[in-house]
């Protein structure tokens, strides 16, 4: 199940940086930052990270690598929390 889920997450996450980058050259109103950041949270940081270097999007900006890399700390020592209390 937790597999399943971690599927789910990093997919829709490689695919919101996507879609951001695609609205942000076409000057279209953008996927709030929060959004990222929620679905990183949820266990999709590495689909959103993948994304992020493949398609050169969000690399520079300081503020959101901070922001993300503590999102995608959370997700991890939650899932850490979850699989050790199955156990």
């Amino acid at each position: 199940m937790v597999a399943i889920l971690l599927l789910l997450f990093n997919t829709f996450a490689f695919m919101q940086i996507y879609v951001d980058k695609r609205k942000a050259e076409e000057g279209k109103r953008r996927i709030p930052e929060r959004d990222i950041f929620l679905v990183a949270a949820l266990g999709g940081w590495p689909g959103s990270f993948l994304a992020q270097q493949l398609f050169r999007h969000k690399t520079k900006k300081g503020s959101f690598k901070v922001a993300f890399w503590i999102a995608a700390s959370v997700s991890v020592l939650g899932y850490v929390a979850l699989i050790s209390q199955m156990r």
